[in-house]
């Protein structure tokens, strides 16, 4: 009976060792699972911050290149901006409706004696108009930063 008794303790023991460990286990996976759910969070912050990053690095790219267009595109009449001798004025004109030609989206209209001359045809016939020596140009642009409006004036 002592014996039974003795066997008793021993897997009484060896249960509740058994239980001891069983649970140390299940704290234990439960202390990984919640490290890996943290992990997985901080994670999917990280990546949404380096697509957020990306994003935006590509629209500045994006950016940057619209305005190396837009300044392309205006470069060579902005020169003219200011007062110019006759020569130079037909010189910008010669320009002004090959860009016409060229950028059927991004036409450029001429005001000239207090006409408006939009048809490259028209612009053309400006060149012979001018009978002075120094004309002042001025320049516009539309809401995108495009030159959309030449002046001369006298």
């Amino acid at each position: 009976m002592e014996e039974k008794k003795e066997n008793n303790n021993i897997w009484f023991i060896i249960g509740g060792v058994a239980i001891f460990v069983l649970v140390i286990f299940v704290i234990g996976v439960s202390f990984v699972f919640k490290r890996f759910k943290e992990t997985e969070k901080k994670s999917k912050e990280i990546f949404g911050e380096i697509q957020e990053n990306y994003n935006k690095a590509r629209e500045k790219v994006k950016d940057s290149e619209s305005q190396s267009i837009i300044n392309d595109f205006n470069r060579e009449l902005e020169e003219y901006n200011g007062t110019n001798d006759k020569n130079s004025v037909i010189e910008m004109i010669d320009k002004l409706t090959l860009s016409n030609n060229k950028n059927k989206e991004h036409q450029i209209t001429v005001l000239f004696n207090n006409k408006e001359y939009k048809s490259v045809t028209e612009i053309v016939s400006i060149k012979k108009e001018l009978t002075e020596t120094n004309y002042e140009i001025i320049i516009n642009y539309d809401e995108n930063g495009y030159i959309n409006k030449v002046t001369i004036t006298l």
